[in-house]
């Protein structure tokens, strides 16, 4: 039944510089009053920081947050160093906090699919400390892993190649889209048939006539180009039947409007760039039947396959896999028929276009 008097102690760590702490007392608690009243209760635990001990860091390069610099140096021999955003960070805080680094790049494991992954899994594991390679915070990662302040904020972009001014050679064509292009040689090669029709009555005479056909296109042609014109005996603009007349005055008129329309267009065509459409969306990747491509590791293939927006689990479902950043840019720079866009970190895009490619 005797009272006891209760202990209050601290620790000291890393008293050492190989992390060592141990224990101090600092008073008791006894008959209601402390044995040592005038004492700090809660003394500063890191008056020394880390006392020098040395951390090892797996790194892996992922520019710009980590840069893997390869060397020689007077001798020949290989030197690596280590720079970056996420590098130069952790030198500030060594520096504040007293400990040292010894960095050493990320190997590739057979189990993981990717450096983040392999980092996750040597943490886990114990053989190394610290992980370094612009790791994303996601809920899975915070659970298996104690991770640092976001030292900067990154979004998903899309990667195409630039918008640039169609070429002029592309004038001939540039006025009007090729749905007005197909509907004009429709009614162009269609219309004459009901002009042969109400001048003969019949279209006998165009079977096995392919000589007769031709002179329908040629027909055809000088009345859009005002090229030439035909005034034999058989020509259409000598017949004197009033339908045939009434149908190749309309045929005139519109074509009159047709080329006004067009040399008009060719004009401005010529004299301003004409810019193609510029992807801005989801939805314009969609209309302008993009072939888009993105990351098979990192969890970029697995963010947005659950997605509740309609257009990004639509473009998901046709969504093509690479294995590295420069194999999806290479798909976007060498595409030739069907245009590409990666999808990727905005960061990481932003540096490998300006560090790598001209504006052309």
């Amino acid at each position: 039944m005797q009272e006891r008097p209760y202990v209050l102690y601290t620790h000291k760590l890393y008293a050492d510089g190989l992390g060592s702490n141990y224990g101090i007392v600092l008073t008791s608690w006894i008959r209601g009053a402390f044995s040592r009243s005038h004492i700090n209760l809660f003394p500063n635990k890191f008056q020394n920081g880390f006392a020098g001990h040395r951390f090892q860091v797996s790194a892996a390069d992922q520019p710009p947050f980590i840069f893997r610099i390869r060397s020689l140096d007077s001798s020949g021999m290989g030197q690596l160093r280590w720079d970056g955003v996420e590098m130069r960070l952790l030198n500030m805080i060594a520096q504040r906090l007293n400990f040292s680094l010894d960095i050493t790049e990320t190997p590739n494991v057979a189990e993981s699919r990717s450096a983040v992954d392999s980092i996750q899994m040597q943490i886990l594991q114990g053989s190394v400390d610290i992980g370094m390679s612009g790791i994303y915070l996601t809920e899975s990662r915070m659970l298996e892993t104690d991770m640092s302040v976001g030292h900067s904020r990154d979004c998903a972009a899309f990667i195409t190649l630039a918008s640039k001014a169609l070429p002029k050679y592309r004038a001939i064509m540039g006025p009007f889209q090729w749905p007005v292009w197909a509907a004009l040689v429709s009614v162009y090669l269609g219309g004459v048939f009901p002009i042969v029709f109400t001048d003969r009555l019949t279209l006998r005479h165009l079977m096995g006539n392919w000589g007769e056909i031709e002179n329908m296109f040629w027909y055809v042609f000088g009345m859009f180009t005002n090229a030439f014109t035909f005034t034999g005996k058989y020509a259409w603009a000598n017949t004197e039947k009033t339908s045939t007349r009434l149908l190749i005055g309309s045929y005139w008129l519109f074509t009159i409007i047709i080329t006004s329309c067009y040399t008009g267009s060719i004009i401005a065509f010529v004299t301003l760039p004409a810019f193609p459409d510029t992807v801005d969306s989801v939805t314009d990747l969609l209309g302008l039947f993009f072939r888009v491509c993105t990351l098979d590791n990192g969890g970029w293939e697995t963010w947005f396959q659950n997605s509740t927006h309609e257009a990004t689990s639509k473009l998901y479902k046709k969504m093509e896999f690479v294995r590295t950043l420069e194999e999806g840019i290479g798909n976007v720079t060498q595409s030739f028929f069907w245009n590409y866009a990666f999808l990727g970190s905005k960061a990481r895009l932003e540096y490998l276009v300006q560090s790598n490619y001209s504006n052309e």
